[in-house]
């Protein structure tokens, strides 16, 4: 019934009544899933996959929910107003599937600055302090297992610059909140291991985390799944190097801010652990569900995806961080994928790859080339251009 009423708003005149049958849906159906979860983690030091008992669970009720919830987000984002096309888009290819059972509940992705052919993975909440090192064909490469961590709802990682300068840092964003619950959340920063050709896969790397409390300013709660790292030249210039950005995530719809996502909050880490707040920006993202965000090791792009799509905007070393999101952005190739949620942009900034939750999913990898990338920068000049000519105006 919700299904089809959904499909009948949509293809008629009626874009509220969709956005409100969406958001109660996506209410409703999370949770369900949240509940129908009992994901378990084994022994200490052993392979932290499920029960089977869990996974019985998890494939019938849980993934398929979210499956759900991907396609009406979908619907979603059909009876919104669509992102113009970026100039020279290439079309994603798959290497390879991920290779192992670890990874089904892929929610975030960063590539290792340090290793060539390496991307950090996180499995969404239930699966303990652990990260996985995959290759662009899926091929699973190394095990991070992470002290001073807790778990309770990792959704997002990032690889950015951090307190000693030349060092590559992780970023573990353990911000989920279906339910707006929580009005602190958690950053863990750790330093990025070397992986050593030839190690076992299931021989755990440990490293240690420092922590980070971080408080949303009002009292107020929001779920997210999206973080970035400010790096590059723009960040140099405006002195941002190393913060880190937050992206609600929400309908696009609702009145309340909790409620309706695409708000950016920013908080600057110190060397050490302490309790933080994040920083409200004025800046807005307009789309339905943020699933995952990334930016180039260059800073000159900024991605965010969504269930249904894939946005990028061009930032030029001018630019801060906000006055790049505050611009149209454009959107990219992307795949239909079970429930995708997580995207990075690779180690040199030529290509951005995207994996789905579930059991072996494809790895999807698209080409950005040299063309595209100058012609994204053209079109943020342009843009610039035109609202200075504006102002004088």
């Amino acid at each position: 019934f919700w299904l089809k009423s959904l499909t009948i708003c949509a293809s008629s005149s009626n874009r509220s009544m969709m956005f409100q049958l969406l958001s109660v849906l996506v209410l409703a159906l999370s949770h369900w899933a949240r509940a129908a979860s009992t994901e378990t983690c084994s022994l200490p030091g052993t392979c932290p996959s499920r029960t089977e008992g869990s996974l019985f669970i998890q494939r019938n009720t849980k993934a398929h929910i979210r499956s759900k919830l991907a396609e009406l987000a979908e619907l979603g984002a059909a009876g919104a107003q669509k992102t113009p096309v970026c100039p020279d888009t290439l079309e994603g290819v798959s290497h390879g599937s991920v290779s192992t059972s670890q990874v089904d509940e892929c929610s975030g992705l960063a590539a290792s600055k340090l290793n060539d052919d390496l991307y950090w993975v996180n499995n969404d909440s239930g699966a303990g302090p652990v990260l996985y090192g995959i290759r662009k064909n899926g091929q699973h490469v190394a095990r991070l297992r992470v002290s001073g961590a807790g778990a309770n709802d990792w959704e997002d990682i990032a690889i950015g610059p951090g307190p000693t300068k030349g060092k590559s840092y992780i970023y573990v964003a353990d911000v989920g909140d279906n339910y707006r619950k929580r009005g602190t959340v958690q950053i863990y920063r750790m330093e990025e291991p070397k992986v050593e050709r030839g190690r076992n896969r299931n021989d755990d790397i440990r490293v240690s985390a420092v922590r980070f409390d971080v408080t949303y300013p009002n009292n107020m709660k929001y779920d997210c799944e999206s973080i970035f790292i400010d790096k590059g030249k723009g960040a140099r210039k405006a002195g941002t190097e190393g913060r880190v950005y937050l992206i609600t995530k929400g309908d696009n719809r609702a009145s309340d801010p909790q409620w309706r996502g695409g708000d950016v909050f920013y908080v600057d880490l110190p060397r050490e652990s302490a309790s933080l707040s994040w920083q409200a920006t004025s800046t807005r993202l307009n789309l339905v569900l943020a699933t995952g965000a990334d930016i180039t090791p260059r800073g000159n792009l900024i991605a965010v995806r969504t269930y249904g799509e894939i946005q990028i905007w061009p930032r030029p070393c001018e630019w801060s961080v906000e006055e790049a999101l505050s611009k149209q952005p454009c959107g990219v190739a992307s795949k239909n994928e079970q429930q995708g949620e997580a995207i990075a942009f690779g180690k040199d900034g030529d290509h951005y790859i995207t994996v789905s939750e579930g059991k072996y999913p494809k790895v999807w990898y698209f080409g950005m080339t040299q063309r595209f990338q100058k012609d994204m920068m053209d079109k943020a000049k342009a843009e610039a251009k035109a609202m200075e000519a504006q102002k004088v105006a």
